[in-house]
């Protein structure tokens, strides 16, 4: 295996931990912000930006490792777009509501690059590109669902909490799904006897 082969490995399964990470806070935070809201939920917000924008970037050398061309450069944007959306989270330089839309376009287009990535690649075992394709629809479907509730509908109105959570269901179950893809691709690219980067 090249060095980029480990690399990409290790980043992938980092990248896995630290998004499990983010959605574990991501869900403490909603529970607490409905049941209890107080510092401590309000802490979490911060918390799970540092995790998502630190998963988000250590997925860039898997966009490399996995496409090339046009593909790689689609998977290389959502993840650094998402990793800094995150990281103004984290600075608190937003809040998860303001982030919103930015973190939801990035994840649509995240989810996009999930879905053509696990359909086109030859380096990953059939299970897990089935995997990774239907978490992709999923995270698409739903994420772009929740896109154009927040660009189209009236703010906080009846008919864009039904379209978010509409969205935010498949959503949802789809990227608490993707940490686990990103664990399994790393250990896969680390069985593999060669990974080179793409050229």
């Amino acid at each position: 295996m090249s060095g980029f082969g480990r690399v990409a490995a290790s980043s992938s399964v980092l990248a896995g931990i630290a998004a499990a990470g983010a959605n574990a806070l991501l869900v403490a935070y909603l529970v607490l912000q409905f049941l209890r809201p107080g510092d401590v939920s309000t802490s979490l917000g911060p918390l799970a930006g540092g995790l998502g924008a630190l998963g988000a970037a250590l997925l860039i050398p898997v966009a490399v490792a996995l496409g090339e061309g046009l593909l790689a450069v689609l998977g290389v944007a959502a993840m650094v777009v998402l990793a800094v959306a995150w990281a103004l989270v984290a600075g608190q330089v937003l809040t998860l509501w303001a982030a919103a839309p930015v973190v939801a376009g990035a994840a649509t287009l995240l989810a996009c690059w999930l879905v053509v990535v696990n359909d086109r690649t030859e380096r990953l075992p059939p299970h897990l590109i089935r995997f990774g394709r239907r978490s992709g629809a999923a995270a698409f479907a739903g994420s772009l669902v929740i896109v154009l509730a927040l660009a189209l509908l009236p703010p906080m109105s009846t008919v864009q909490l039904g379209a978010l959570a509409v969205g935010g269901v498949p959503a949802g179950l789809a990227w608490l799904a993707v940490p686990a893809w990103s664990i399994s691709v790393g250990r896969a690219l680390g069985r593999a006897p060669t990974a080179e980067q793409p050229g």
